[in-house]
C-alpha cells in the first residue's frame, strides 16, 4: 500500500486569555500551567507536521494586548492576534471582533 500524503491544514482558534495560558502567550514560555485538555492538544498541534499554521485570536484585557510574546520555537507556526474585549460593552466588542476577523480573512 502506498502511504497517503496529507495536505497540511491551517487552523483557526478563538480563545480568551485564561490564567494557565498567561505565561505562554504573554511571557514567551513554551509550556502551559493549566487546562491540560486544551494545552496538551494545542502543543501537539504546534508540533504536528500535519498543521501548517494556527491563526489564533486571543481575547484579553486591553492592557495586555501589547504584551503578547510567543516562544521563538512557535513563532513560525502561530499567527496570533490579540483583541481587547470590554466586558462592559459586549455588543461593541463583538462587532469590532467580527470586523477584525473579516479583515484578517482577506489576507
Amino acid at each position: 500500500m502506498e502511504k497517503q500524503l496529507h495536505k497540511k491544514k491551517n487552523l483557526f482558534i478563538i480563545s480568551g486569555l485564561w490564567s494557565g495560558a498567561r505565561d505562554f502567550f504573554l511571557e514567551g514560555d513554551s509550556v502551559f500551567s493549566g487546562m491540560p485538555a486544551f494545552s496538551n492538544v494545542f502543543l501537539r498541534l504546534l508540533e504536528s507536521d500535519r498543521v501548517n499554521k494556527i491563526y489564533f485570536f486571543l481575547l484579553l484585557p486591553k492592557e495586555d494586548v501589547d504584551k503578547i510574546n510567543i516562544a521563538t520555537k512557535y513563532k513560525n507556526k502561530i499567527e496570533l492576534r490579540g483583541f481587547s474585549f470590554n466586558p462592559k460593552n459586549k455588543l461593541i466588542s463583538l462587532l469590532l471582533f467580527i470586523k477584525v476577523i473579516v479583515k484578517s480573512s482577506r489576507c
